[in-house]
């Protein structure tokens, strides 16, 4: 799920609709229970994308993450 131009659209660029309406409620839960009401798009980009990791890439992700000195490089 992504949003484009405005809408909400799966990775087929459909909107949604009832076949992948549970995959949009489970990126807008996710995102509320990390960031509560504050929701941005980078927000959701961020929440989208963490979850299309697999587990290796989330294992990199969250070194990354960790090192304060390879973010501030970003």
């Amino acid at each position: 799920m992504q949003i484009e131009n405005g809408r909400w659209v799966d990775e087929f660029k459909e909107p949604i609709d009832d076949l992948n309406f549970k995959q949009f409620k489970e990126v807008c839960n996710s995102t509320e229970a990390v960031y509560g009401t504050d929701i941005t798009y980078d927000r959701i980009n961020l929440i989208v994308s963490l979850k299309s990791l697999s587990r290796k890439q989330e294992k990199t992700v969250s070194e990354l993450l960790k090192d304060q000195e390879t973010l501030n490089k970003l």
